[in-house]
């Protein structure tokens, strides 16, 4: 992974969300209501805010959850790139990435 200058951190406003902080602090509040929401982050870098919900949706029912109710935007390509490989650990073809 690129080493982040201060300045292009700044510039890009990146804020890097630790899984372990989703999983601790978010996904325990809002599991309950997954289905009734779309999913939308403008800037998800790795995904890291959004993927992770992906463990609680049923392996069979992941791929259908992604494509209803998760949209991930980026305009950094390396940050798209890694998005694309984070989800395709939670079981999501890369058709349904793109």
């Amino acid at each position: 992974m690129k080493d982040w200058s201060i300045k292009e951190r700044r510039e890009f406003g990146l804020h890097l969300t630790s899984i372990d902080i989703f999983k601790e602090y978010i996904l325990l509040e809002i599991q309950e209501i997954l289905y009734k929401y779309t999913w939308v982050d403008f800037f998800c870098g790795e995904g890291n805010l959004i993927l992770p919900m992906l463990e609680v949706v049923p392996k069979n029912k992941r791929i259908d959850f992604f494509k209803e109710h998760i949209f991930l935007y980026d305009i950094q390509k390396e940050m798209v790139e890694k998005a694309i490989e984070n989800a395709k650990n939670y079981g999501i073809p890369s058709h349904r990435k793109k």
